[in-house]
């Protein structure tokens, strides 16, 4: 029985994520938000931006939740709720601005950096096989 409250979890997070993305998508094409496609586009018609806008606040209240539920991790909760904030935050003003490549770089680079440094876990992330600073470097970068 102790895998029917996380299966559960992700059950509503999947429906309430899919119930969210569609009124997203919706209010997207009715104020027309489109990607359009270009050299680096995975897509060849005008796309839908803003998606993040419903799977970020479902992922981050139920992250927050589970904060509550197991009360040894509230810290490291905070920080990937906030990091991931942080960068729906960017990518949105990225779809509607185009950020630089630099500044989309910089913000993921301080969310990684936050992360990691609220892990309870430390390390090593490849099993030793690389030295400490390269393993934490790689476990970043991945």
């Amino acid at each position: 029985m102790a895998w029917l409250t996380p299966a559960l979890l992700a059950l509503i997070v999947f429906i309430l994520t899919w119930l969210a993305t569609g009124a997203v998508l919706r209010i997207a094409k009715r104020r027309a938000m489109l990607a359009q496609p270009n050299e680096r586009s995975s897509h060849t018609v005008p796309t839908p931006h803003g998606a993040g806008l419903a799977l970020i606040p479902v992922l981050a209240a139920s992250w927050i939740g589970i904060g509550f539920i197991k009360a040894d991790l509230p810290f490291q909760i905070e920080i990937v709720v906030i990091a991931a904030i942080f960068l729906s935050l960017v990518s949105l003003w990225d779809d509607l601005k185009s950020l630089g490549i630099i500044v989309r770089l910089a913000a993921q680079t301080l969310a990684v950096i936050g992360a990691l440094w609220a892990m309870p876990f430390r390390g090593p992330f490849f099993a030793g096989l690389l030295p400490p600073s390269i393993d934490l470097i790689a476990a970043g970068i991945l």
